[in-house]
């Protein structure tokens, strides 16, 4: 099996263990954190986040991301508009 193919095999074992994790988790935060987690380390990125939609507000918030930012993160809205957030949200 060639490299690329190992990999590929990886991302899909690592996406069917999330999946698992989603019928057994009953927190939101830490299945978000697992699924950021996991996201990073498929991409092989040092930073990952989730961001929600805030109607009232009509921001994007960090709903889950690096756990060294985690409390500040979760207080920060992102415009839509003139964000790269914003441009993959649209």
């Amino acid at each position: 099996m060639n490299h690329s193919a190992a990999n590929h095999s990886l991302d899909n074992e690592r996406l069917v263990e999330i999946c698992r994790t989603l019928g057994a988790s009953a927190d939101l935060d830490t299945l978000l954190d697992q699924v950021v987690h996991a996201a990073c380390e498929m991409i092989d990125s040092q930073t990952c986040a989730i961001l929600l939609y805030e109607a009232e507000t009509e921001l994007l918030k960090f709903v889950a991301g690096p756990a060294s930012r985690k409390n500040t993160s979760r207080r920060l809205r992102v415009p839509i508009d003139r964000t790269a957030a914003g441009w993959v949200y649209t």
